[in-house]
């Protein structure tokens, strides 16, 4: 007897409400990932914990596609959608949701590198990451700072997804799910350890798609690169700096 969907509201309900509704449910969602996947996997393999990601994944996926169907929707978009004519006295126009989307992720990573070069909470989780050993001698929970990870990792996720889902035209879990590799490759630029780096990686790898896109339409470039060069970009990244970088990168448990 446990209800599927709760309607709150006939016509739907504001956007200032349905924002905080689908934080609210982020938070429990990052909740549930740690302590019923992650939790129970804390001394499995690295492979494992991958593995686990990817069923959490394809859960929620699956979730979607049999609430909401398989096609895609267009929700009310959050920034402005319009675009300045003139941008900067170039002569060409450009939206303006690229500007906000750009200034809210500035202030998401100035933010979330604050909380954690900073803040009591910060400290203690580069340090459980470290040596959890150590951040127990010192009173701190490792699982109660993993839970809380996760709840800042699904929201920030959910955050994204209402920002950033409506600018690329249909909204589907396939869809969203592919932001990942871009995600990836930014914090692999990173290092996995850098957010400043990691943020400034993104930006450049938009910019690289952005050019190859514009490009693409042009004559002079090569017919059998134009379908899709601008979706390989970050899974090129990743390749290069996983065969430059490979064994500097930092594993967990690493002094």
């Amino acid at each position: 007897n446990v209800p599927i969907s709760i309607r709150l509201a006939d016509d739907g309900v504001s956007i200032p409400v349905a924002f905080v509704i689908a934080v609210a449910m982020a938070v429990l969602i990052g909740v549930m990932a740690h302590f019923l996947v992650f939790r129970p996997l804390r001394s499995a393999a690295p492979l494992g914990k991958v593995i686990g990601s990817l069923g959490v994944m394809l859960y929620l996926q699956g979730v979607a596609h049999l609430n909401f169907g398989g096609r895609g929707r267009l929700p009310i978009s959050l920034v402005p959608d319009g675009v300045y004519r003139n941008f900067l006295g170039l002569g060409r126009p450009f939206p303006q949701a690229t500007i906000w989307v750009s200034v809210i992720a500035i202030v998401l990573g100035a933010a979330l590198w604050g909380l954690f070069q900073f803040t009591r909470f910060g400290l203690a989780t580069r340090a459980s990451a470290e040596n959890e050993k150590g951040i127990v001698l010192l009173g701190y929970s490792p699982q109660l700072l993993a839970a809380c990870s996760w709840v800042i990792a699904s929201v920030l996720a959910t955050v994204a997804a209402i920002v950033v889902g409506p600018i690329g035209g249909s909204l589907t879990p396939l869809g969203l799910s592919a932001l990942v590799v871009g995600a990836l490759a930014a914090a692999l630029l990173g290092r996995l350890h850098s957010i400043s780096t990691a943020v400034i990686g993104g930006f450049a790898l938009g910019a690289v798609q952005t050019l190859l896109g514009f490009s693409a339409g042009k004559d002079w470039f090569p017919v059998f690169l134009r379908s899709g060069v601008r979706d390989v970009v970050p899974l090129i990244a990743i390749c290069a700096v996983l065969f430059l970088r490979g064994r500097s990168l930092p594993v967990r448990g690493s002094v």
